[in-house]
């Protein structure tokens, strides 16, 4: 399966996932590993860098720096399908994964912000 593919399927899971929550009357309290959101913040930014690219050069690019995202976290390609499918066969987690996926992307945009204009602190 192509990495872009699974990251598609991973967003459609949380909308799904989302869902699921609003409707579910459950207390327990569903985590998620932070070292599974840092995977997840590395691989929205490596495909958003990706998407003024196409064709061969989108796919030599991407295959480098997914290699370089594997090494940084320790993992392989296998190990973020294993992800993948673990959040598709939990939908609640994978909402929570990606609630925190964007608070942790808004959190870097702000402080990107914030270097780039100062006078706004």
């Amino acid at each position: 399966m192509n990495i872009n593919s699974g990251l598609l399927k991973l967003l459609f899971s949380a909308l799904i996932g989302l869902s699921v929550i609003a409707c579910s009357d459950s207390n327990t309290q569903v985590t998620v590993d932070d070292k599974d959101v840092d995977l997840l913040v590395d691989a929205m930014l490596l495909e958003a860098a990706l998407q003024d690219f196409s064709g061969a050069k989108r796919d030599s690019l991407s295959r480098v720096n997914y290699e370089l995202l594997y090494e940084r976290h320790g993992i392989d390609e296998s190990d973020l399908e294993d992800l993948r499918h673990r959040f598709s066969q939990n939908p609640e987690k994978w909402a929570i994964a990606a609630d925190s996926v964007a608070n942790r992307l808004k959190r870097g945009r702000s402080d990107f912000d914030s270097l780039l204009n100062p006078e706004l602190n």
